[in-house]
């Protein structure tokens, strides 16, 4: 997700270290699964965030995303492929919904 965000070029950097930051993106992955009831199984993400000020930690957006992506067959590589596309796909949600967040990213934090 870092290097799909650092590739959106939305920001001037993005990191996952303790560098001194603009806004704080929190996560909290809620689903990352694989579904065998249907053939071949279909694979489920799902990642809520939370867009905060750090000196306060006052939130301000939050969303919750959701992808899924159905494996080519049951063996193991596809099935990781389906999980890779599904991350990927949820990764142009985040970096869309962020694009739409620029009253909030460009407000100046206190």
């Amino acid at each position: 997700m870092i290097e799909g965000l650092q590739q959106s070029q939305l920001f001037a950097g993005v990191g996952s270290d303790r560098l001194p930051h603009d806004l704080l993106l929190l996560s909290e992955l809620r689903h990352f699964q694989s579904d065998y009831v249907t053939n071949p199984p279909t694979v489920k993400v799902q990642l809520n965030v939370q867009l905060v000020s750090p000196q306060n930690r006052t939130p301000l957006a939050a969303m919750n995303f959701s992808t899924s992506a159905q494996a080519r067959s049951v063996d193991i590589t596809d099935v990781v492929d389906a999980f890779g596309n599904a991350s990927d796909e949820l990764t142009v949600q985040l970096a869309d919904w962020l694009a739409q967040q620029s009253r909030v990213i460009d407000r100046p934090q206190r």
